[in-house]
């Protein structure tokens, strides 16, 4: 994997108990897709992504670190106008303070599902999981994030 790579992450959401007024009754979907530049490193047998996004409205960017390690766990760490550490671990409840300008909560991860793939060229991760607040689940989420080499990124519709 070269050093300079591209980050995917597309998020699908679904809101628990949310539903669409013109659907057959599934639950409202919103997808939301990033694409930036970042830098890949492996220290030992883990790899690091680091990578920089910026949220509407503002004017600095937020830092961004993806550690995925042999073991299947992703994290993901956000530092900036929202701060926050994610840990994907598969089979295990988690716990991360998710801290914004207009306060902070507790958060309970459950992480359902992890898929790594990874080739010379490309890694891939699929996270399937829960959001608990106050011991509740308030949303089923999946994360893909494909980090690629730069001069094999291709982006699809």
């Amino acid at each position: 994997m070269d050093e300079r790579v591209f980050v995917s992450i597309k998020g699908l959401h679904f809101a628990s108990g949310v539903q669409d007024s013109d659907s057959d009754g599934s639950e409202d979907e919103e997808v939301i897709e990033t694409v930036n530049t970042g830098r890949y490193k492996r220290s030992g047998e883990n790899e690091y992504i680091k990578y920089s996004d910026m949220i509407d409205g503002e004017d600095k960017p937020c830092s961004n670190l993806i550690k995925i390690t042999p073991d299947g766990t992703v994290e993901i760490t956000k530092k900036g106008y929202v701060t926050t550490h994610f840990s994907f671990v598969p089979g295990e409840r988690t716990t991360t303070y998710y801290e914004t300008p207009y306060g902070g909560i507790y958060l309970g991860i459950n992480s359902k599902n992890i898929v790594i793939e990874r080739s010379d060229e490309r890694i891939y991760a699929g996270i399937e999981y829960t959001l608990e607040l106050n011991h509740e689940i308030i949303s089923e989420s999946s994360v893909e994030i494909e980090i690629s080499s730069k001069k094999n990124f291709k982006l699809e519709n």
